[in-house]
């Protein structure tokens, strides 16, 4: 008894020591003491003896109770086992899961060592790279200079050979305008009454065929203009309905000049009180319709040539408002299907199997279509082979609501004959270094009983001007050596301001007008002139 009494109070004192919830504060050492041994002296004991079946009941409850937390013990040092190998398994997958991840760290930090080394290559290699770049790209920058300079020296030298081109067909324009002018001037010197009927054929063959030479060259420095790029277009306001009479006009003449009597000439307005005001260039639109209209009669042997306008148009070709439709038709030879397409390009002329030639250089068309297109239009045609051709083109128009124009003298079909003046108290100063267009001059004003006076060069008619202040005119050639005209007439202008001075040039060219009148020049007139104009402007200042 003595040894269970002292396993179960070892027992006691274990799991008090423990932590038991069983045992701890529920059986106190002293009550099992009495249970186990009730035979002690003590007063419990002799409690205990009297009643001995409630001793052998209290015997048995302490022992099913011992049986009981020890069951229990048993059940929590099981659970404690099992919870305890919980853990453990935990640990080692815990352990094992931070083992794992430390070699994935590790096989991570060694695959970002190598990536930093394959960076650190790549790096290198685009450091290198750049350096290559930067090397090529000085490189090219050196030859991209080189071709630059290279393109800029074409190109300057490209200028410079149009330049040099234009300077060379002005001065061509100029020296064969000079002796033309000399020749014409002659011929009509030679036209009187008294001549006979073939003389004044002859003297009309020479000026129409010296009128198609200077056309010829005036188209050629055309030409060369347009491809430099330095062809101006004059802007001004003009009467549609004027300037196609004008040309009407002056085809009139022209056609019965060169015996056309087959051919009949129609002029079509949309009405003659209806006018149309064109802001544009007058020179350059009459240059275009003359073109137009020299092909139709040089193609066309029988039949009629009409051109006019239309203000309003169904051409597929044309939607725009606010533009004239300009036409030139005839009942010529018509122009072939596969021609159609390059008929204004340069060079291109039509030309047939037949027994008659057609001459001409191939520019009219040409000239006409850049000349159409700088002053905002379009040109088209339509032509069927031995029908005849229709040219069409387009310029922007003003109502004649908006643009009030000034009255202008309707231009005269120009005279052969001289007409007579007399200027017998007038004394002309004529400033020209050519001896023929001198002595050209000096027989044109001498018939109308003035004085003449000769300087040949710029320094002279100063020199002249200071000396005479008879001098009622002058007659001022630009083209001279030493002082030209423009430098002449403005010191002449410094010395008498009021003493009138018509410029006459063989650059016949619209900024050489500008530029006399600019330098003081009061009148212009360009070479070869017509006796009967020449005449009339300078009476205009006398």
């Amino acid at each position: 008894m003595l040894k269970i009494s002292a396993i179960i109070s070892r027992f006691s004192l274990i799991k008090i020591n423990s932590g038991s919830f069983l045992l701890k504060g529920i059986i106190p050492p002293p009550i099992i003491f009495f249970l186990f041994f009730p035979s002690y002296n003590g007063t419990a004991g002799l409690y205990f003896a009297t009643y001995l079946p409630l001793k052998i009941i209290i015997g048995l409850s302490g022992i099913i109770l011992l049986v009981i937390i020890i069951l229990l013990f048993l059940f929590r040092e099981r659970k404690i086992k099992q919870f305890s190998r919980k853990l453990e398994n935990e640990l080692k997958e815990r352990v094992k899961r931070i083992n794992d991840q430390e070699k994935e760290i590790q096989l991570q930090k060694e695959e970002h060592t190598k990536q930093i080394n394959l960076s650190d290559k790549q790096n290198d290699l685009i450091h290198k790279q750049t350096i290559e770049l930067e090397k090529h790209r000085h490189h090219l920058e050196k030859i991209v200079d080189a071709r630059t300079d290279e393109l800029k020296l074409a190109k300057e030298k490209a200028e410079e050979s149009d330049l040099l081109k234009t300077s060379f067909l002005e001065n061509m324009s100029h020296e064969i305008r000079t002796p033309m002018n000399a020749i014409m001037g002659f011929a009509t010197l030679l036209n009187d009454a008294n001549m006979s009927a073939n003389n004044k054929k002859y003297l009309s063959r020479i000026h129409t065929n010296c009128s198609v030479l200077l056309s010829l060259i005036d188209n050629i420095l055309d030409m060369s203009k347009i491809q430099a790029g330095q062809m101006e277009i004059v802007k001004s306001n003009f009467s549609v309905n004027e300037a196609l009479q004008n040309i009407y006009n002056y085809y009139l003449k022209e056609k019965e000049e060169l015996g056309l009597e087959n051919i009949e000439l129609n002029l079509k307005l949309e009405s003659a009180s209806k006018d149309y005001i064109l802001y544009s260039d007058y020179f350059r639109f009459k240059q275009i319709m003359s073109s137009l209209i020299n092909n139709a009669l040089k193609y066309t042997e029988k039949g009629s040539i009409s051109f006019g306008y239309i203000p309003h148009f169904n051409s597929e070709y044309e939607k725009e408002p606010h533009m004239l439709q300009f036409f030139v038709e005839d009942t010529g030879i018509g122009i072939p299907s596969e021609k159609s397409d390059f008929i204004f390009d340069r060079f291109s002329k039509i030309e047939n199997n037949g027994p008659k030639l057609y001459r001409g250089a191939g520019l009219g068309l040409y000239l006409s279509k850049h000349l159409v297109g700088l002053m905002g239009g379009k040109i088209w045609v339509h032509s069927r082979l031995l029908k005849g051709s229709a040219f069409n083109f387009t310029l922007p128009y003003f109502d004649t609501s908006d643009v009030k124009l000034k009255k202008k003298k309707k231009e005269k079909p120009k005279k052969k004959v001289l007409p007579s003046y007399d200027w017998r108290n007038k004394t002309i100063l004529i400033v020209e270094d050519e001896q023929n267009n001198f002595v050209y001059l000096n027989e044109i004003i001498k018939r109308t009983g003035a004085k003449v006076l000769e300087a040949k060069n710029g320094k002279q008619s100063i020199e002249s001007v200071e000396n005479h202040s008879e001098i009622n005119l002058v007659l001022m050639d630009i083209m001279m050596p030493g002082m030209d005209g423009y430098e002449a007439t403005r010191k002449i202008k410094s010395v008498r301001p009021g003493l009138p001075v018509i410029a006459q040039t063989a650059y016949a060219l619209a900024k050489e007008k500008k530029k006399s009148l600019e330098s003081g020049c009061d009148g212009y007139i360009s070479k070869p002139y017509d006796p009967p104009a020449l005449l009339e402007l300078i009476n205009n200042f006398l």
